[in-house]
Protein backbone atom coordinates (compact mmCIF):
# COMPACT_ATOMS: atom_id res chain seq x y z
CA UNK A 1 0.00 0.00 0.00
CA UNK A 2 1.46 3.55 -0.94
CA UNK A 3 0.34 6.91 -0.16
CA UNK A 4 -1.46 9.01 -3.37
CA UNK A 5 0.59 10.54 -5.53
CA UNK A 6 -0.27 13.79 -4.26
CA UNK A 7 1.14 13.22 -0.32
CA UNK A 8 3.39 16.26 0.48
CA UNK A 9 5.41 16.12 3.66
CA UNK A 10 4.88 19.57 5.50
CA UNK A 11 6.82 19.94 8.58
CA UNK A 12 5.75 22.66 11.21
CA UNK A 13 8.05 23.52 13.68
CA UNK A 14 7.46 24.99 16.96
CA UNK A 15 10.50 26.65 17.14
CA UNK A 16 9.22 29.83 15.99
CA UNK A 17 10.82 33.04 14.44
CA UNK A 18 9.34 35.08 17.04
CA UNK A 19 11.51 32.67 19.58
CA UNK A 20 14.57 34.38 17.44
CA UNK A 21 13.44 38.20 17.87
CA UNK A 22 12.42 37.86 21.12
CA UNK A 23 15.98 36.22 22.22
CA UNK A 24 17.67 39.19 20.29
CA UNK A 25 19.25 37.91 17.96
CA UNK A 26 20.08 41.07 16.07
CA UNK A 27 20.97 44.33 18.02
CA UNK A 28 19.03 46.58 16.23
CA UNK A 29 15.15 47.60 16.51
CA UNK A 30 12.25 45.25 16.00
CA UNK A 31 11.32 46.49 13.07
CA UNK A 32 15.18 45.99 11.98
CA UNK A 33 15.22 42.61 13.13
CA UNK A 34 12.52 41.61 11.11
CA UNK A 35 14.33 42.19 7.86
CA UNK A 36 16.59 39.09 7.60
CA UNK A 37 16.43 36.31 10.06
CA UNK A 38 19.24 33.27 9.80
CA UNK A 39 18.04 29.91 9.20
CA UNK A 40 19.97 26.65 9.17
CA UNK A 41 18.55 24.10 6.57
CA UNK A 42 20.11 20.56 5.42
CA UNK A 43 19.32 20.19 1.71
CA UNK A 44 19.97 17.21 -0.79
CA UNK A 45 20.76 17.71 -4.72
CA UNK A 46 22.98 15.82 -6.84
CA UNK A 47 25.46 17.54 -6.27
CA UNK A 48 26.77 20.63 -3.83
CA UNK A 49 24.97 23.44 -5.80
CA UNK A 50 21.87 20.93 -6.08
CA UNK A 51 22.17 20.55 -2.49
CA UNK A 52 22.58 24.30 -1.43
CA UNK A 53 19.72 25.05 -3.44
CA UNK A 54 17.13 22.48 -2.18
CA UNK A 55 18.62 24.01 1.55
CA UNK A 56 17.45 27.42 0.54
CA UNK A 57 14.20 26.18 -0.54
CA UNK A 58 13.70 24.37 2.77
CA UNK A 59 14.91 26.98 4.86
CA UNK A 60 11.92 29.54 2.93
CA UNK A 61 9.29 26.87 4.05
CA UNK A 62 10.96 27.21 7.74
CA UNK A 63 10.38 31.03 7.67
CA UNK A 64 7.05 30.04 5.90
CA UNK A 65 6.11 27.68 8.76
CA UNK A 66 7.34 30.34 11.31
CA UNK A 67 4.62 32.91 10.66
CA UNK A 68 1.78 30.85 9.57
CA UNK A 69 -0.10 28.64 11.51
CA UNK A 70 0.28 24.53 10.28
CA UNK A 71 -3.93 24.89 8.79
CA UNK A 72 -3.25 27.75 6.61
CA UNK A 73 0.30 25.97 5.35
CA UNK A 74 -1.95 22.93 4.85
CA UNK A 75 -4.74 24.85 3.16
CA UNK A 76 -2.62 26.74 0.69
CA UNK A 77 0.13 24.20 0.02
CA UNK A 78 0.13 24.96 -3.28
CA UNK A 79 -0.21 28.12 -3.34
CA UNK A 80 2.87 28.60 -0.93
CA UNK A 81 5.01 26.02 -3.23
CA UNK A 82 4.48 27.68 -6.70
CA UNK A 83 4.19 31.84 -4.85
CA UNK A 84 6.74 31.67 -2.30
CA UNK A 85 9.15 28.32 -2.44
CA UNK A 86 10.05 28.28 -5.84
CA UNK A 87 10.62 31.40 -5.99
CA UNK A 88 13.01 31.25 -3.15
CA UNK A 89 16.07 32.71 -4.62
CA UNK A 90 14.40 36.22 -3.95
CA UNK A 91 13.67 35.72 -0.14
CA UNK A 92 17.88 33.98 1.09
CA UNK A 93 19.94 37.06 0.72
CA UNK A 94 22.84 35.14 1.48
CA UNK A 95 23.67 31.07 1.38
CA UNK A 96 26.92 29.85 3.64
CA UNK A 97 27.62 26.00 3.75
CA UNK A 98 28.49 25.04 6.63
CA UNK A 99 32.11 23.61 7.11
CA UNK A 100 31.83 20.04 7.64
CA UNK A 101 28.53 19.20 6.85
CA UNK A 102 28.74 17.79 3.43
CA UNK A 103 28.18 13.98 3.23
CA UNK A 104 27.65 11.88 0.20
CA UNK A 105 24.70 8.95 0.47
CA UNK A 106 23.51 7.02 -2.39
CA UNK A 107 25.16 8.94 -5.21
CA UNK A 108 22.97 12.50 -3.61
CA UNK A 109 24.93 15.13 -2.13
CA UNK A 110 23.73 15.98 1.54
CA UNK A 111 24.34 19.60 2.65
CA UNK A 112 24.03 21.86 6.08
CA UNK A 113 23.63 25.77 5.01
CA UNK A 114 23.43 28.82 7.17
CA UNK A 115 20.64 30.85 4.76
CA UNK A 116 20.07 34.36 5.67
CA UNK A 117 15.98 35.29 4.46
CA UNK A 118 14.51 38.74 3.68
CA UNK A 119 11.61 37.86 6.59
CA UNK A 120 10.27 41.63 5.41
CA UNK A 121 10.10 40.74 1.40
CA UNK A 122 8.43 37.35 2.37
CA UNK A 123 5.40 38.66 4.32
CA UNK A 124 5.02 40.94 2.11
CA UNK A 125 4.65 38.13 -0.13
CA UNK A 126 2.46 36.23 2.15
CA UNK A 127 0.07 39.25 2.20
CA UNK A 128 -0.33 39.36 -1.71
CA UNK A 129 -1.15 35.97 -1.61
CA UNK A 130 -3.90 36.53 1.23
CA UNK A 131 -2.08 34.12 3.56
CA UNK A 132 -2.74 35.17 6.93
CA UNK A 133 0.28 35.32 9.14
CA UNK A 134 0.60 35.26 12.61
CA UNK A 135 1.75 38.98 14.71
CA UNK A 136 5.39 39.03 15.27
CA UNK A 137 6.39 39.34 19.00
CA UNK A 138 8.30 42.24 19.99
CA UNK A 139 11.89 41.39 20.81
CA UNK A 140 12.81 41.41 24.44
CA UNK A 141 15.33 44.18 25.11
CA UNK A 142 17.66 42.95 28.00
CA UNK A 143 19.72 45.16 27.92
CA UNK A 144 17.55 48.13 29.31
CA UNK A 145 15.78 45.27 31.35
CA UNK A 146 18.95 44.37 32.91
CA UNK A 147 19.76 47.94 34.06
CA UNK A 148 16.71 47.95 35.78
CA UNK A 149 18.17 45.96 37.85
CA UNK A 150 20.33 49.14 39.51
CA UNK A 151 17.10 50.67 39.96
CA UNK A 152 15.15 48.26 41.47
CA UNK A 153 14.93 48.03 45.22
CA UNK A 154 14.22 43.89 44.83
CA UNK A 155 17.17 42.95 41.73
CA UNK A 156 15.92 39.44 42.54
CA UNK A 157 12.07 40.19 41.67
CA UNK A 158 13.59 42.35 38.26
CA UNK A 159 15.48 38.74 37.66
CA UNK A 160 12.91 36.63 38.18
CA UNK A 161 11.00 38.95 35.57
CA UNK A 162 13.24 38.04 33.13
CA UNK A 163 13.70 34.95 33.28
CA UNK A 164 10.22 34.03 33.13
CA UNK A 165 10.01 35.88 29.62
CA UNK A 166 13.27 33.59 28.70
CA UNK A 167 12.17 30.12 29.98
CA UNK A 168 8.59 30.81 29.05
CA UNK A 169 9.62 29.10 25.70
CA UNK A 170 12.65 27.01 26.66
CA UNK A 171 13.34 23.71 25.92
CA UNK A 172 11.32 23.37 22.59
CA UNK A 173 12.06 26.97 21.48
CA UNK A 174 16.17 25.80 21.28
CA UNK A 175 14.76 22.01 19.38
CA UNK A 176 14.14 21.56 15.82
CA UNK A 177 12.57 18.51 14.84
CA UNK A 178 12.46 17.04 11.15
CA UNK A 179 11.43 14.20 9.52
CA UNK A 180 15.10 12.10 9.02
CA UNK A 181 14.19 9.78 6.03
CA UNK A 182 11.21 8.78 3.88
CA UNK A 183 8.30 7.43 5.70
CA UNK A 184 7.09 3.77 5.13
CA UNK A 185 3.45 2.24 5.44
CA UNK A 186 3.01 -1.41 6.09
CA UNK A 187 -0.38 -3.83 6.14
CA UNK A 188 -0.67 -5.41 9.67
CA UNK A 189 -2.20 -9.14 10.06
CA UNK A 190 -5.11 -7.69 11.44
CA UNK A 191 -6.17 -5.54 8.75
CA UNK A 192 -4.83 -2.19 10.03
CA UNK A 193 -2.34 0.05 8.74
CA UNK A 194 0.78 1.55 10.38
CA UNK A 195 2.35 4.56 9.04
CA UNK A 196 6.45 5.03 10.45
CA UNK A 197 7.76 8.22 10.00
CA UNK A 198 11.75 8.92 11.41
CA UNK A 199 12.15 12.20 12.99
CA UNK A 200 15.85 13.58 13.96
CA UNK A 201 15.65 16.10 17.15
CA UNK A 202 18.46 18.74 17.39
CA UNK A 203 19.41 21.67 19.15
CA UNK A 204 18.20 25.05 16.82
CA UNK A 205 22.03 26.59 17.19
CA UNK A 206 20.70 30.35 16.61
CA UNK A 207 17.98 30.06 19.10
CA UNK A 208 20.04 28.65 22.02
CA UNK A 209 22.82 30.56 21.22
CA UNK A 210 20.27 33.49 21.70
CA UNK A 211 19.10 32.18 24.83
CA UNK A 212 22.55 30.97 26.20
CA UNK A 213 23.66 34.41 25.62
CA UNK A 214 20.51 35.88 27.38
CA UNK A 215 20.96 33.61 30.65
CA UNK A 216 24.47 34.48 31.22
CA UNK A 217 23.54 37.83 31.15
CA UNK A 218 21.16 37.69 33.69
CA UNK A 219 22.51 35.68 35.78
CA UNK A 220 25.82 37.78 35.66
CA UNK A 221 24.00 41.01 36.68
CA UNK A 222 24.20 40.10 40.38
CA UNK A 223 27.79 39.01 41.87
CA UNK A 224 27.43 35.41 42.17
CA UNK A 225 30.55 32.33 42.19
CA UNK A 226 30.89 30.82 38.13
CA UNK A 227 33.42 29.49 35.63
CA UNK A 228 33.92 27.73 32.17
CA UNK A 229 35.26 24.78 30.99
CA UNK A 230 35.66 23.52 27.65
CA UNK A 231 35.07 19.69 26.01
CA UNK A 232 36.47 18.37 23.23
CA UNK A 233 34.58 15.02 22.50
CA UNK A 234 37.28 13.56 20.75
CA UNK A 235 39.46 13.25 23.84
CA UNK A 236 38.94 11.25 26.25
CA UNK A 237 40.93 12.50 29.51
CA UNK A 238 43.91 10.82 31.67
CA UNK A 239 43.17 7.65 31.06
CA UNK A 240 41.90 7.46 27.33
CA UNK A 241 41.01 3.47 27.21
CA UNK A 242 38.69 3.41 30.53
CA UNK A 243 36.75 6.68 29.01
CA UNK A 244 36.07 5.59 25.99
CA UNK A 245 35.01 1.88 27.42
CA UNK A 246 32.93 3.87 29.60
CA UNK A 247 31.10 5.32 26.15
CA UNK A 248 31.08 2.01 24.89
CA UNK A 249 29.36 0.61 27.62
CA UNK A 250 26.73 3.57 28.10
CA UNK A 251 26.01 3.43 24.27
CA UNK A 252 25.00 -0.53 24.85
CA UNK A 253 23.32 0.61 28.04
CA UNK A 254 21.24 3.56 26.39
CA UNK A 255 17.89 2.17 25.80
CA UNK A 256 18.30 -0.86 27.94
CA UNK A 257 18.69 0.80 31.31
CA UNK A 258 16.63 3.97 32.50
CA UNK A 259 19.87 5.55 33.96
CA UNK A 260 20.74 6.16 30.59
CA UNK A 261 18.42 7.67 27.46
CA UNK A 262 15.90 5.14 28.11
CA UNK A 263 14.85 7.48 30.74
CA UNK A 264 13.79 10.26 28.69
CA UNK A 265 10.93 8.32 27.88
CA UNK A 266 7.87 7.92 29.61
CA UNK A 267 7.44 4.12 31.53
CA UNK A 268 4.75 2.64 29.44
CA UNK A 269 7.21 2.96 26.13
CA UNK A 270 10.02 1.88 27.74
CA UNK A 271 9.23 -1.41 27.93
CA UNK A 272 8.45 -1.61 24.17
CA UNK A 273 12.13 -0.13 23.58
CA UNK A 274 14.42 -2.68 25.51
CA UNK A 275 12.25 -5.65 24.00
CA UNK A 276 13.47 -4.22 20.73
CA UNK A 277 16.92 -3.55 21.84
CA UNK A 278 19.31 -6.68 20.28
CA UNK A 279 21.91 -7.85 22.02
CA UNK A 280 24.43 -4.56 21.32
CA UNK A 281 21.39 -2.42 22.91
CA UNK A 282 20.84 -0.98 19.46
CA UNK A 283 16.53 -0.40 18.63
CA UNK A 284 15.18 0.17 15.78
CA UNK A 285 12.46 3.01 17.50
CA UNK A 286 15.11 5.34 19.18
CA UNK A 287 19.05 5.85 18.22
CA UNK A 288 21.47 8.89 19.12
CA UNK A 289 23.64 10.84 17.21
CA UNK A 290 27.63 10.99 17.80
CA UNK A 291 27.99 10.24 21.31
CA UNK A 292 31.01 12.78 22.59
CA UNK A 293 33.14 12.52 25.88
CA UNK A 294 32.08 15.12 28.47
CA UNK A 295 35.90 15.45 30.26
CA UNK A 296 36.94 18.94 30.35
CA UNK A 297 40.40 18.50 30.85
CA UNK A 298 40.16 18.15 34.38
CA UNK A 299 42.72 16.28 36.68
CA UNK A 300 40.13 13.84 37.43
CA UNK A 301 37.99 11.43 34.95
CA UNK A 302 34.82 13.25 33.47
CA UNK A 303 33.24 16.30 34.43
CA UNK A 304 33.14 15.68 38.09
CA UNK A 305 36.65 17.46 38.10
CA UNK A 306 34.20 20.16 38.25
CA UNK A 307 31.95 18.91 40.99
CA UNK A 308 34.38 17.68 43.42
CA UNK A 309 36.17 20.94 43.06
CA UNK A 310 34.78 24.22 41.72
CA UNK A 311 31.31 23.18 42.57
CA UNK A 312 31.74 21.59 46.10
CA UNK A 313 34.27 24.89 47.18
CA UNK A 314 31.06 27.35 46.04
CA UNK A 315 28.20 25.43 47.48
CA UNK A 316 30.52 24.45 51.13
CA UNK A 317 27.48 23.23 53.15
CA UNK A 318 24.61 25.02 51.36
CA UNK A 319 23.74 21.67 50.08
CA UNK A 320 20.42 22.75 48.85
CA UNK A 321 22.35 25.20 46.20
CA UNK A 322 22.04 24.83 42.61
CA UNK A 323 24.62 24.69 40.02
CA UNK A 324 23.08 25.97 36.64
CA UNK A 325 24.96 25.19 33.70
CA UNK A 326 24.61 26.32 29.55
CA UNK A 327 26.80 26.03 26.67
CA UNK A 328 28.15 29.60 24.90
CA UNK A 329 29.27 28.28 22.19
CA UNK A 330 29.77 25.25 19.84
CA UNK A 331 31.54 24.20 17.00
CA UNK A 332 31.90 20.49 14.72
CA UNK A 333 28.74 19.25 15.24
CA UNK A 334 28.62 19.95 19.60
CA UNK A 335 31.69 18.31 19.53
CA UNK A 336 34.15 20.80 20.63
CA UNK A 337 32.09 23.39 22.97
CA UNK A 338 32.05 26.33 25.47
CA UNK A 339 30.76 25.73 28.47
CA UNK A 340 29.48 28.53 31.68
CA UNK A 341 28.09 27.30 35.31
CA UNK A 342 26.78 29.52 38.00
CA UNK A 343 25.74 29.45 41.73
CA UNK A 344 22.53 29.93 42.18
CA UNK A 345 20.82 29.55 45.94
CA UNK A 346 18.18 27.97 46.57
CA UNK A 347 15.50 30.72 47.05
CA UNK A 348 16.70 31.69 43.49
CA UNK A 349 16.36 28.34 41.91
CA UNK A 350 13.07 27.84 43.53
CA UNK A 351 12.36 31.68 42.06
CA UNK A 352 13.59 31.46 38.46
CA UNK A 353 13.86 27.50 38.04
CA UNK A 354 11.85 25.69 39.95
CA UNK A 355 8.95 25.38 37.97
CA UNK A 356 11.23 25.05 34.57
CA UNK A 357 10.23 22.62 31.75
CA UNK A 358 11.80 19.34 31.93
CA UNK A 359 9.96 17.78 28.81
CA UNK A 360 8.37 18.56 25.98
CA UNK A 361 6.36 16.75 23.64
CA UNK A 362 6.50 15.48 20.14
CA UNK A 363 3.62 15.24 18.14
CA UNK A 364 2.90 13.20 14.71
CA UNK A 365 -0.33 13.85 13.21
CA UNK A 366 -1.50 12.65 9.55
CA UNK A 367 -4.06 15.32 8.10
CA UNK A 368 -5.88 15.17 5.06
CA UNK A 369 -6.38 17.68 2.23
CA UNK A 370 -8.47 20.13 4.67
CA UNK A 371 -5.88 20.06 7.39
CA UNK A 372 -8.15 17.69 10.07
CA UNK A 373 -6.18 14.88 11.93
CA UNK A 374 -6.79 11.72 10.12
CA UNK A 375 -4.61 9.87 12.57
CA UNK A 376 -2.16 11.40 15.06
CA UNK A 377 0.96 10.46 17.55
CA UNK A 378 2.08 11.76 20.47
CA UNK A 379 4.98 11.14 22.93
CA UNK A 380 6.33 13.10 26.13
CA UNK A 381 10.46 13.48 26.33
CA UNK A 382 12.68 14.43 28.97
CA UNK A 383 15.97 15.49 29.99
CA UNK A 384 16.88 16.72 26.49
CA UNK A 385 16.97 20.13 27.03
CA UNK A 386 16.66 21.36 30.77
CA UNK A 387 17.81 18.04 32.26
CA UNK A 388 17.94 18.14 36.60
CA UNK A 389 20.28 15.76 38.06
CA UNK A 390 20.57 14.93 41.51
CA UNK A 391 23.63 16.96 43.23
CA UNK A 392 21.15 20.14 42.57
CA UNK A 393 22.71 20.31 38.95
CA UNK A 394 20.30 21.97 36.36
CA UNK A 395 21.74 21.50 32.67
CA UNK A 396 20.04 24.51 30.30
CA UNK A 397 21.53 22.41 27.58
CA UNK A 398 19.37 21.86 23.85
CA UNK A 399 20.41 17.67 24.34
CA UNK A 400 20.83 15.36 26.69
CA UNK A 401 23.70 15.12 29.19
CA UNK A 402 24.48 11.60 30.72
CA UNK A 403 26.69 11.96 33.80
CA UNK A 404 25.09 9.28 35.82
CA UNK A 405 27.29 6.61 35.32
CA UNK A 406 29.07 7.58 32.35
CA UNK A 407 30.70 10.78 30.88
CA UNK A 408 29.32 10.96 27.45
CA UNK A 409 26.39 12.90 25.62
CA UNK A 410 25.03 12.96 22.17
CA UNK A 411 23.39 16.60 20.01
CA UNK A 412 20.66 14.02 18.73
CA UNK A 413 18.05 12.23 19.07
CA UNK A 414 16.43 9.96 16.42
CA UNK A 415 13.33 8.12 16.63
CA UNK A 416 10.53 6.48 14.44
CA UNK A 417 6.77 6.71 15.48
CA UNK A 418 4.45 4.30 14.44
CA UNK A 419 0.64 6.04 13.22
CA UNK A 420 -2.02 3.21 13.19
CA UNK A 421 -4.40 3.58 10.77
CA UNK A 422 -7.36 2.23 9.30
CA UNK A 423 -7.08 0.82 5.63
CA UNK A 424 -9.66 2.93 4.15
CA UNK A 425 -8.10 6.13 5.67
CA UNK A 426 -4.86 5.87 4.11
CA UNK A 427 -5.62 7.09 0.78
CA UNK A 428 -6.82 10.17 2.71
CA UNK A 429 -3.69 11.47 3.55
CA UNK A 430 -2.62 14.37 1.94
CA UNK A 431 0.13 15.23 4.59
CA UNK A 432 2.31 14.83 7.51
CA UNK A 433 2.19 17.52 10.02
CA UNK A 434 5.45 17.36 12.65
CA UNK A 435 5.30 19.79 15.56
CA UNK A 436 7.07 20.30 19.00
CA UNK A 437 5.30 21.74 22.61
CA UNK A 438 6.33 22.19 26.18
CA UNK A 439 5.43 19.95 28.52
CA UNK A 440 4.04 20.58 32.28
CA UNK A 441 6.02 22.95 34.41
CA UNK A 442 6.49 20.50 37.57
CA UNK A 443 7.95 22.47 40.31
CA UNK A 444 11.19 20.54 41.55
Amino acid sequence: MSFPKHFSVAIVRCVVASAVILFGMHGGTAEEARQTEVIIAEGVGADVEGARKDACRNAVRQAVGAYVDSETVVANDELITDRIVMLSPAFVEKAEPIAGSEKKEDGLVRLRVRTHVRITKLLDELAAGRIKTRPVTKKLDTQSLLAELTTKSDQHEAQRDILAKLMRDYPESCLTVSQAGKESIEKKADGSVAVNVPLSIRPNDENYAAFSKTLCEVLSATKRASGEFKVDGAKFGPNPQYAKDRIVDGLRDAFTNEDYMLGMFPREAQEDIRKSCDSAGRSPIVGIGPAYSLWNGGPNEGIWAQYYEAWSDVRQNKSDDWIVICVTSAKKDYRQTNWKWFHVTAEEYRQWFATTPESFVCSTQLVDKDGEEVAGDAIDIGKFGADRKYHKLLWCVPMYVNIHNSYWYTPELRMVRSINIDAEDAANIASLRITLERGPATAR
